[in-house]
């Protein structure tokens, strides 16, 4: 179970520092459109990478509400093309 909380660190840590930001940036209250891009994608990717659970999720990232989880990950689904391209057109391409 330990090796599965860090892997959950690592995936925070790799999208923060893809994005610019901190994983307290990640974990925070923040709403800046491209701070929610790299949250929503850090969401996805623990979804999608390990075996928890919405609220487990939710609880890694300091909400309270798994639908947050939900939501964050339904929009990156959608949006994923189109956030990468946002994401390379703000000139942080070197990070990715």
């Amino acid at each position: 179970m330990i090796r599965r909380f860090e892997r959950i660190e690592k995936i925070k840590k790799e999208v923060a520092k893809k994005w610019g930001y901190l994983v307290s940036d990640l974990e925070g209250p923040g709403r800046g459109k491209m701070l929610v891009y790299a949250r929503h994608e850090a969401m996805y990717r623990v979804r999608k990478e390990l075996p928890f659970s919405y609220p487990e999720i939710a609880h890694f990232f300091g909400r309270r509400d798994h639908t947050t989880i939900i939501y964050a990950v339904r929009t990156f689904e959608k949006k994923k093309e189109e956030i990468e391209k946002l994401h390379l057109s703000d000139g942080d391409s070197s990070n990715s």
